[in-house]
C-alpha cells in the first residue's frame, strides 16, 4: 500500500496536466491525490494500464496521434509500477497460501514445529 501511495504522489507531480484521452478521463486522472490513488489501484489490477501509459506519454501542443512525443518517462513510471506491484501481489498471495497450508495441513508434531519450539527454548 505504501508503494501505491508513493506512485500516486509521483503521478500527481508528473502527469497532473495530461488531457483526457482513451484511458484518462474525469474519474481516472492524476489531478489530485485521491483520483491518482484510484487510478493506481486500477492500474494494479491490470485494467487498461497500457492505454493510460500511452495517454500520459503522448500529449502536447505539437503532438499528432501515432507519433512518440510528450513525456518519455511515462513508460518508465508505468512499467516500473506494474513490475513492483506485480511482485508484491505475487509475494502476498504466496504468503497467504503458505500460511494457510501451515495452519491447516501440517500436523503439530512435524519437524518444523519441533525445531521452532527447540529454537525458542534455546
Amino acid at each position: 500500500l505504501f508503494i501505491i501511495f508513493i506512485y500516486a504522489i509521483l503521478g500527481c507531480y508528473l502527469f497532473y496536466d495530461v488531457p483526457y484521452g482513451a484511458g484518462i478521463n474525469k474519474v481516472y486522472n492524476f489531478t489530485n491525490f485521491l483520483r491518482a490513488l484510484i487510478l493506481c489501484l486500477k492500474i494494479s489490477t491490470g485494467e487498461d494500464w497500457n492505454v493510460i501509459m500511452h495517454d500520459c506519454a503522448q500529449y502536447g501542443d505539437d503532438c499528432s496521434p501515432g507519433f512518440l512525443c510528450g513525456k518519455w518517462y511515462a513508460f518508465v513510471y508505468f512499467l516500473s509500477y506494474r513490475i513492483i506491484v506485480g511482485f508484491v501481489i505475487v509475494n502476498m498471495y504466496t504468503l497467504i497460501v503458505l500460511h494457510f497450508f501451515e495452519k491447516y495441513f501440517i500436523p503439530e508434531s512435524n519437524t518444523i514445529s519441533l525445531f521452532k519450539e527447540d529454537y525458542s527454548m534455546f
